[in-house]
């Protein structure tokens, strides 16, 4: 799979022309509240940092949301099969091939026919799938701006950090098993596009895991705060490199001057 990764020049200016994305009523009722001096992670966090810009790995491609969908077709082809291999040895062969039954021949016709589609579909969902790659979303404390790379399905995006939101919530799946899943999505798009809703890793077990990392991220775009502890081990590593998080050379006013704690902050 591809990653997309914007420059940092890319952080710089704002995408000209943004409108108000539609709402989204799925999304805004699993939103996090975005609070800087909430409760934030205690233990050191492995995200690329250079005390200027965060990164977070996200999902990004086709415009299908591929978590599962084509599975789901291979599983309804599956169920078309075994419904007729039922009916075949309840029936004999006049239960299982259409052009043998006189009585209900169309209607095995057309289960014929839904299972080709459903494993067609799940066949051409999976060759879409190698389109996805991965995302790489750039918090800038330096700009106060969040990028979204281009990727092969939507343009460069960079928006305020007042502009983006996560929301959290997990699926429940068989046998108890369940998924969270951590979605950021802008709330401006380019007129006539919709607006970039990605899946991003974040660490956690919980929706209060999520809570304390999106407030760290928000504590982190703040100027006005410090940034969070949790951060400092993986800044300080970079500091030592002299390196930024696109693994080139920092600028040199910028080593070893990482803004930790600016003045009056707590």
């Amino acid at each position: 799979m591809h990653t997309y990764i914007p420059d940092e020049k890319d952080c710089i200016t704002i995408t000209p022309g943004l409108e108000t994305a539609p709402a989204d009523s799925d999304f805004d009722t699993y939103k996090l509240k975005k609070d800087p001096i909430g409760a934030i992670p205690t233990e050191h966090l492995a995200i690329p940092c250079d005390g200027y810009h965060l990164g977070y790995f996200s999902t990004a491609g086709s415009k299908l949301k591929l978590g599962g969908v084509d599975t789901g077709l291979f599983f309804l082809a599956l169920g078309v099969l075994i419904t007729l291999l039922i009916n075949g040895l309840a029936e004999g062969e006049s239960g299982f091939f259409p052009w043998l039954n006189n009585d209900y021949g169309w209607a095995i016709w057309c289960f014929w026919i839904a299972g080709f589609f459903f494993l067609f579909s799940g066949l051409w969902v999976r060759q879409l799938a190698k389109k996805d790659g991965f995302s790489y979303i750039i918090f800038s404390r330096e700009y106060g701006t969040v990028t979204f790379p281009k990727v092969a399905t939507d343009e460069s995006l960079t928006v305020p950090f007042k502009d983006v939101e996560l929301s959290a919530f997990r699926t429940i799946h068989t046998m108890g098993t369940h998924q969270w899943h951590t979605i950021i999505r802008t709330n401006t798009c380019r007129p006539g596009q919709r607006p970039r809703k990605e899946g991003i890793s974040m660490h956690g077990m919980n929706k209060e895991d999520f809570q304390k990392e999106w407030n760290m991220i928000a504590r982190f775009m703040d100027k006005q705060q410090s940034i969070p502890p949790c951060l400092h081990l993986i800044i300080s590593n970079n500091q030592k490199t002299g390196e930024d998080i696109w693994y080139k050379p920092m600028p040199k006013e910028r080593i070893f001057n990482p803004p930790l704690c600016p003045p009056g902050a707590p």
